[in-house]
């Protein structure tokens, strides 16, 4: 009798521990991480949709018109694929040759942009460089030195004429922000120009302007802050280290899925793809499976943008995965 109940008691035992394995085993297999604690008590910052104050409009006011300025800055885009090697450098000589210049000048005023979220497959790529983005860039750039070479001949009006444009495309860059790449040219490009402004204010002894675009300055400065927030959301998306994709899955999960920055919605899906592959040593096989799962829903997102990063993630290839290291 005794030797029963003894046997029974064992055998509870036994069915006990290999309940709580089992359960202990199906979580760990299917259900992904959570977020991250600090990630978790600061989570309406970091899905808030990214802001810059002082606005850049305060900055330029004039861009009322409207116009959709992405039908001139395409046109630059095409003026400068016919001669990419003038826009290379500083050549005071040939500044008046560059005839995106003209573009990007024309469409100052212009309140709003569709650029790449009218055609987001032209940037929502594998690819570590964006031809479109880059040859903004380097227009920016030479309008900049357009308004050196004004600047220079004591044409200040017309200098600010040019860096004013310089200013509008960085800002709606900016506004727009697509892919992270876009925000990064268009925030480069308002510093360039801001820059140029203020000096510009200075020269013509307008005090008020001058501390008007310091101030701003001071908060563009502030948004870059390598210690800052978007430093940390930059890295949880835009990272090939195993160790920290699986450290960070939880937080990469919930911005794919909820932020109100559709840039970091976009830099997530990508994340995604990366994080299906490479959890590092102590990451999570259920991790691995989520992001391919999370994907295969966005996928099907209401924000025909986040949809396109979303198949673009799911359907990576090993070529694109293992050109990115």
């Amino acid at each position: 009798m005794w030797g029963n109940k003894l046997g029974w008691a064992i055998s509870s035992v036994i069915a006990l521990v290999m309940l709580t394995l089992m359960v202990m085993l199906e979580r760990s297999g299917t259900q992904p991480s959570d977020m991250t604690p600090r990630f978790a008590a600061e989570l309406a910052l970091n899905m808030a949709p990214l802001a810059m104050t002082p606005a850049p409009e305060t900055i330029l006011p004039a861009m009322n018109d409207e116009r959709d300025a992405g039908d001139l800055y395409r046109a630059a885009i095409a003026l400068y694929e016919k001669s990419p090697a003038l826009y290379e450098g500083f050549d005071s000589k040939t500044v008046d040759q560059l005839e995106a210049v003209d573009k990007i000048v024309e469409a100052t005023h212009c309140k709003r942009m569709t650029l790449f979220s009218k055609d987001p497959s032209a940037v929502i790529n594998f690819e570590s460089e964006k031809p479109p983005i880059e040859a903004l860039r380097k227009i920016g750039r030479a309008t900049v030195n357009k308004a050196l070479v004004l600047k220079a001949g004591k044409d200040l009006d017309g200098a600010r004429q040019y860096a004013e444009a310089v200013f509008a495309l960085g800002a709606k860059l900016f506004n727009e922000r697509v892919v992270y790449e876009e925000y990064d040219t268009g925030l480069g490009l308002i510093g360039d120009s801001s820059e140029l402004l203020y000096r510009l204010a200075n020269e013509a002894g307008d005090a008020a302007r001058a501390s008007q675009i310091k101030a701003f300055t001071e908060a563009r400065i502030k948004l870059s802050d390598k210690n800052g927030r978007l430093f940390d959301l930059h890295k949880i998306t835009k990272n090939l280290d195993g160790n920290i994709s699986g450290a960070r899955a939880g937080d990469l999960f919930v911005l794919a899925e909820k932020s109100q920055e559709r840039m970091w919605r976009v830099a997530a899906c990508f994340q995604l793809a990366n994080t299906h592959r490479n959890v590092g040593e102590d990451g999570r096989a259920a991790d691995q499976r989520y992001a391919q799962a999370l994907l295969v829903k966005l996928a099907n997102d209401p924000d025909p943008v986040v949809k396109v990063a979303a198949i673009r993630a799911r359907d990576i290839t090993d070529q694109e995965y293992n050109r990115q290291k």
